[in-house]
């Protein structure tokens, strides 16, 4: 006996090809006749994606299976890109690599066919070195023994990368002292010279304190 599954459901507010994909292995295990696939698919939008529709109805009326897809990747599908093979090869790890996986895989079903050799130089090349040189060596058949491998690399790099250290300084040696500066020369005050002045006319000699 066919287990029953539930069917999807969808509100505009992620991309279109996950719930679409989900349709189709629904109809698949279900064996939904073709006619019937729009009538199922929009019965379980909601929210915007409901309103959507509902304008879509009074536009052209009830479409296609295809046309409906075409229409809601329109709608809530990414951007369209006139080479999409090249998005993907143009995507670079610029942070960890968990949040490369997942923009890679986002723009992978859109690129159209490709080989598993393929899929594993354009995931490779897009980790970037020295992680993509590394990774390259292993030589991975497949695009998810690649995407493993470059998990464990990467781990395994943030165990052995060595302890930063502030630019330009240089710690002193452990069994260094601070020698005590010599003292500087002390010049003795100068002495007040005699001097001589005159009083009533007459020179008088004033004797300094040490005379």
């Amino acid at each position: 006996m066919v287990p029953k599954l539930d069917f999807p459901r969808y509100d505009g507010k992620s991309d279109p090809l996950i719930f679409l994909n989900r349709c189709e292995s629904y109809f698949h295990q279900q064996r939904i006749m073709e006619e019937e696939k729009v009538w199922m698919a929009s019965y379980n939008l909601e929210e915007g994606a409901q309103m959507w529709y509902i304008q879509v109805q009074q536009d052209e009326g009830t479409p296609s299976w295809r046309r409906f897809k075409e229409l809601l990747h329109l709608r809530y599908g990414p951007p369209l890109r006139s080479n999409p093979l090249g998005e993907l090869a143009a995507c670079k790890r610029t942070g960890s690599v968990e949040e490369y996986q997942d923009r890679f895989q986002a723009l992978l079903p859109r690129a159209g066919h490709l080989d598993e050799a393929q899929r594993v130089q354009l995931f490779t090349v897009g980790l970037q070195p020295p992680l993509s040189l590394d990774v390259e060596i292993h030589n991975p058949q497949t695009l998810a023994a690649a995407m493993s491998l470059a998990r464990k690399l990467a781990l395994r790099d943030q165990y052995t990368a060595p302890p930063s250290r502030a630019p330009g300084r240089v710690p002193l040696p452990a069994t260094s002292a601070r020698l005590p500066l010599p003292a500087l020369p002390t010049t003795p005050a100068p002495t007040a010279a005699s001097t001589t002045i005159t009083v009533e006319g007459r020179p008088v000699k004033r004797l300094t304190q040490a005379e």
